[in-house]
């Protein structure tokens, strides 16, 4: 039902319209009623209407003016003018200033509903638009909480270049900048654990610490990780564990769960906020030595191992991401950076055992995943060294040859087969072409069935590891041995076309001059002119 509100100065004809017209029939509720546009505008502003029946003349303020006031502060209000013929001109200005409607006295009952119906389908055209807006923008927003939240993660995954994060954090319209970095790992327990009210009213506080310094990323209903960014490294050294007693003290306070939180390591730069997280996971690995439910900093670890602080030479992930994603020119840096590390740790067997063991273990892995058998790795004197003669106490100079010459190795090993993956199906396809390209009825799908193959997957990976489509191809096979029969001059240039695989010739003389520059006609004489000069 829609309220209306009825302003009329003449009595008669208000009480007229407001007796003899079907309201409630037509969907509407004649909210009030009132003799000046004046009294109107309280009227309206108690009744909140969505449509106004106006007279255009009234005392104190006529229906113009009130029409012009109801517009500009209730927008949403549609206005239906009443007006006699004399007062036409008004009525056109009205309609300027936005009136839904206007109609003529004395006024129908037919004309009124009319106008009505007309009002009301406005209305819910209108409230459908905005339906589909506010649908829209919650979509929207879902979307980008969901691209926000895939950004953080890649941010403390370390995968993001510098200038992918500046441009991502800004399509975001997330405030990246700032001079220092921290993340802190929330962790969250309750018994019995199948109690998931405690977990959501615990998050939902945890949601309120999102502000621009502090970046929020759920990982799942117990797992919370938290990108703090500071003025300076030395406040938020500090602000990390302020905030961290906070949260354990709000959590404890308002709900029955309990909260381990692990502090990473400050950093000044974008790309080490990755290894902040990192320290805040080898943390809370290390949680069960400090006892459940505590606040512990990778600081606190380095009490147990002075050299916890220090990243290990030849980290298993470390070596993982550079053979699968590293370059070949990158080698000696990334060499480099793990001699480095080696002088944060004693010059003992240990290490050089766990730094030769790692290598190993992910090179062999990485190898037998690109499909280097293992008799062939069973064979492989790097790997035969590094492993043979783990006991014996090598020098670390050793040790670096001999990962550099594996990590080669396995580098080459990597580029060798994205060649080979689907050298011997390309080569199928174009043998199967040169001895079927006179067929007139050769298709995709029969290569495709030749290779064993559907008729997408070959159309990519043919496009993609020669540069060229499938039906460029056979084009090239078809113009090349048409220019070969051409050039014997025995066979009309519409047999050489179909000879060599065209049903029309037309098409075919389109395809020879788009290919070669020169007609098939041309063509001939030009090999002809030149057997002359020979």
């Amino acid at each position: 039902m829609y309220k209306a509100v009825l302003i009329e100065d003449e009595i008669i004809i208000r009480e007229n319209i407001r007796e003899n017209f079907p309201w409630a029939e037509n969907g509407v509720l004649l909210a009030g009623e009132a003799s000046d546009g004046e009294t109107a505008l309280q009227l309206i502003e108690d009744v909140n209407p969505q449509i106004v029946i106006t007279d255009i003349k009234m005392p104190f303020l006529d229906g113009l003016d009130l029409s012009r006031i109801i517009l500009s502060q209730m927008p949403w209000i549609k206005v239906i003018i009443m007006t006699g013929h004399d007062d036409f001109e008004l009525a056109q200005q009205a309609l300027k200033i936005g009136v839904s409607d206007y109609l003529l006295k004395p006024v129908g009952m037919e004309e009124l509903k009319a106008s009505l119906h007309s009002v009301i389908q406005r209305i819910d055209d209108e409230r459908a638009h905005l339906d589909n807006i506010e649908k829209l923008q919650t979509e929207m927003e879902i979307n980008k909480q969901f691209l926000q939240k895939e950004f953080l993660s890649n941010l403390i995954a370390g995968v993001l270049s510098v200038s992918e994060i500046f441009d991502t954090a800004t399509s975001l319209n997330i405030a990246i900048k700032a001079k220092a970095y921290g993340v802190i790992v929330l962790n969250l327990e309750m018994q019995p654990a199948s109690v998931s009210e405690e977990f959501i009213k615990a998050g939902s506080i945890i949601n309120t610490l999102q502000t621009d310094d502090v970046l929020l990323i759920r990982s799942s209903l117990k797992e919370y990780i938290l990108l703090m960014k500071g003025a300076s490294e030395r406040a938020l050294q500090n602000d990390r564990y302020r905030i961290s007693q906070s949260i354990k003290r709000e959590l404890e306070r308002q709900t029955k769960v309990q909260v381990s939180l692990s502090i990473g390591g400050v950093k000044s730069r974008l790309q080490d906020i990755h290894e902040s997280y990192e320290e805040a996971q080898k943390t809370a690995k290390l949680s069960y030595l400090f006892g459940k439910n505590k606040v512990v900093g990778f600081e606190d670890t380095t009490m147990l191992n002075p050299y916890q602080g220090a990243r290990i030479p030849f980290e298993r992930s470390e070596i993982s991401d550079f053979l699968r994603i590293g370059l070949k020119d990158e080698l000696e840096d990334f060499i480099a950076r793990h001699i480095l590390r080696f002088e944060a740790f004693p010059s003992n067997l240990f290490f050089t055992m766990l730094a030769r063991f790692n290598v190993f273990y992910e090179t062999t892995l990485f190898l037998e995943e690109i499909g280097y058998y293992q008799q062939s790795m069973e064979s492989n004197q790097q790997l035969n060294l590094l492993i043979t003669e783990c006991t014996e106490s090598l020098s670390l100079d050793e040790v670096i040859e001999q990962t550099r010459q594996l990590f080669a190795f396995a580098l080459q090993q990597r580029e060798q087969q994205k060649t080979q993956t689907y050298e011997s199906v390309i080569n199928k396809v174009k043998n199967f072409i040169k001895a079927n390209y006179q067929h007139r009825t050769l298709q995709l799908s029969d290569v495709a069935n030749h290779v064993n193959m559907s008729c997408s997957h070959l159309s990519t990976i043919f496009n993609q590891e020669t540069g060229m489509s499938y039906t460029d191809y056979v084009c090239e096979i078809r113009i090349a041995k048409a220019k070969e029969l051409l050039s014997l001059g025995s066979l009309r240039s519409a047999e050489v076309a179909y000879a060599v695989g065209f049903s029309d010739p037309h098409y075919f003389y389109t395809i020879f001059k788009k290919v070669t520059g020169m007609t098939s006609s041309a063509y001939r004489m030009s090999v002809k002119g030149a057997d002359i000069e020979v």
